[in-house]
């Protein structure tokens, strides 16, 4: 089904609108997209699983398989609610523009949030251990009387 030169008349009080668009019947590219966003998805969870056996600092499978089902979620809610209910095409921007921020931001917060509280606990025990070696100073009397403070690592 070609796409059809298709004239739009809105009027919204005294404004008349005139549009043209080009309109079709066919969902051809809402299929071709929703087999190529799944695909990602299982490649992702692929990778997952694969990299399950990789060291803690390397491998992070619980965040990817986390970020993957996030995106999965989201996706289907989007799909059924825009199957489900007949809704304007800028409503429809809005509704997708939300669900991509939303995955964006969790997935984001999911891989950067665990280092950033690991970094927070290695410099908090980095400053503990200078602070505990500095508040035992102690003088110390050399075998010729003089007082000498010992060396902070």
């Amino acid at each position: 089904d070609p796409s059809q030169e298709t004239a739009l008349l809105n009027q919204d009080g005294f404004v008349i609108t005139y549009r043209v668009v080009c309109a079709h019947d066919t969902n051809a590219f809402f299929y071709v997209q929703l087999v190529y966003e799944g695909g990602l998805l299982l490649v992702g969870c692929f990778l997952a699983y694969k990299t399950r056996n990789m060291e803690e600092g390397f491998g992070e499978c619980k965040q990817l398989f986390f970020a993957m089902y996030n995106i999965a979620l989201v996706a289907t809610i989007i799909l059924v609610v825009l199957k489900a209910v007949e809704i304007y095409s800028g409503t429809v921007r809005v509704f997708v523009t939300v669900g991509i921020c939303w995955c964006t931001s969790t997935s984001s917060c999911v891989f950067v949030l665990p280092r950033l509280f690991q970094l927070n606990q290695r410099t908090n025990i980095i400053s503990t251990s200078r602070v505990s070696s500095i508040l035992p100073r102690r003088q110390l009397i050399s075998k010729r009387g003089s007082t000498t403070q010992p060396s902070v690592p």
